[in-house]
């Protein structure tokens, strides 16, 4: 080394540490390069493996959605009956279920294949009760993720469970969602509870009546409710049943003015003759309830309502559709298949028959009784129709042909005088006769047509057994879900 402060001792210092720089830059730049080379691969080996992952989990979607499939075809829709579909193998499998309720949802897949996966986790929820805690938790996390058409099916499919703690977990569900302000939740709310009812008590009718009370709540959920009220109101004894009706008539202070005719016609259910009374006084004093009071009426499970409705019908002040509606409540109320007496029931109908003057009234009468079943009262009511309408035709038969002939005479005297105008007035008049005779044969001529296919559906129809306050509710599924 030279001596230290020459110029040459300096020199060299710096030149070495220009070299020691160029090193460390070297270095820093091959390890930068390594870095680089290291993050490169490992982000090509997370990607591949993330595509292969995905592809890996959209295969299996796709066939788990196969199979599903089948399972909607063959309108599967209870796990019990899995051997009815030998080539479906239905795996109970949490990560299958997440994935197929991701498609569901519309995270993962082809959004059209949902109903497969729906139909496929429903029955996966039915066999293994963690999946149906898994599912059900889905739905009460994410409910909002679902559209109503989805949230609907994915309710009807998991209620088909005889599981008792599906049903659990459904009245979990329900109540998880109950107290929302949201009418798309609410939406969802009211396919819970129309299946809910099944398993619901006559104590549960205070909370149901609630909902009725509330204002702006969606439509869905108010018709649920209702049908859940009717449902627990058809369904208590019939000792209690009267009852109720002081516990509804509680719910009719503040609530909306359009609930109040569901409100009527879970009083008819009841049957409290006491309550006739104050509906009656109520559109007398209101003549704008009198529409929906008569339309509750032809819900009342007993004859009762009859008698007021003959004077709704007959009274003259009240609006015509009123008097209408009164007319076809009457029928609706006689329609329902009862054990009545049968001198009774004729003088209930009587004056029904009596009023009935066109054929198209009684085509509807027909139509209304062939709905009853093989009693004595139903047979000799249709037979007075019959006999009715038998000797209108006979009596149209002659006259119309008395039309007739004066019809032929009117064209003899028009064809040979075309420019005489009375000529023409007089053929034109007598055809317009003819043809109105001969479309009001023809309409009793309907009516006997009538009678007798009525007569041989009735005839063929035992009478059943039945309680009389019983309602048949189109929208029950309590056939096909008997546990709930």
């Amino acid at each position: 080394q030279p001596p230290a402060g020459g110029e040459n001792a300096r020199e060299m210092a710096a030149s070495v540490d220009k070299s020691k720089s160029l090193l460390r830059g070297i270095i820093y730049g091959v390890c930068a390069l390594v870095l680089v080379a290291g993050g490169v691969g490992i982000y090509a080996w997370q990607t591949n493996a993330k595509k292969d992952q995905v592809e890996g989990e959209n295969a299996q979607l796709n066939k788990l959605v196969m199979e599903g499939a089948k399972l909607g075809r063959s309108r599967l829709f209870d796990s019990k009956n899995l051997g009815r579909v030998p080539d479906v193998k239905v795996v109970p499998n949490e990560e299958d279920a997440a994935l197929l309720l991701d498609n569901v949802r519309g995270v993962k897949g082809h959004r059209d294949n949902w109903p497969g996966a729906a139909h496929l986790v429903s029955i996966m929820a039915q066999m293994d009760d963690n999946i149906a805690r898994q599912v059900v938790g889905d739905m009460k996390k994410n409910v909002r993720d679902y559209s109503k058409e989805k949230y609907a099916m994915m309710v009807t499919l998991l209620a088909k469970s005889s599981s008792p703690v599906m049903r659990e977990l459904l009245k979990d569900l329900y109540d998880s969602i109950s107290d929302s302000k949201n009418k798309k939740v609410q939406d969802k709310q009211a396919v819970v509870l129309q299946y809910m009812r099944f398993s619901m008590k006559l104590d549960d009718l205070d909370d149901v009546m609630k909902i009725l009370q509330q204002k702006n709540v969606s439509s869905d959920l108010v018709s649920s409710a209702f049908r859940t009220a009717r449902y627990l109101i058809d369904e208590a004894p019939e000792a209690k049943r009267v009852g109720l009706s002081s516990k509804l008539l509680q719910y009719q202070q503040g609530m909306p003015e359009e609930n109040l005719k569901i409100l009527y016609r879970l009083l008819a259910r009841t049957g409290d003759p006491k309550v006739l009374d104050m509906m009656e006084k109520s559109y007398k004093e209101d003549p704008k309830k009198a529409l929906v009071i008569v339309t509750a009426w032809g819900d009342w499970n007993t004859d009762d309502a009859v008698p007021y409705l003959f004077r709704a019908w007959k009274d003259e002040s009240l609006h015509s559709r009123v008097r209408s509606q009164a007319h076809d409540s009457i029928l609706r109320v006689l329609s329902v298949d009862r054990d009545r007496d049968d001198n009774a029931t004729i003088k209930l109908f009587e004056p029904l028959i009596a009023d009935a003057k066109t054929s198209d009234r009684r085509r509807f009468l027909v139509s209304a009784f062939k709905r009853l079943s093989n009693r004595p009262y139903v047979i000799r009511l249709l037979g007075r129709i019959k006999q009715t309408a038998e000797e209108n035709s006979n009596k149209l038969d002659s006259r119309l042909r008395a039309a007739e002939e004066a019809l032929m005479k009117a064209e003899a005297k028009y064809r040979n005088s075309p420019d005489d105008a009375a000529a023409k007035a007089d053929y034109e008049a007598k055809n317009n006769a003819a043809n109105d005779l001969a479309n009001e044969k023809a309409g009793e001529d309907n009516v006997i047509a009538d009678v007798e296919k009525a007569l041989e559906k009735i005839k063929k129809t035992p009478a059943p057994v039945k309680r009389a306050g019983k309602a048949k509710d189109d929208d029950d599924e309590s056939s096909v879900i008997k546990t709930m």
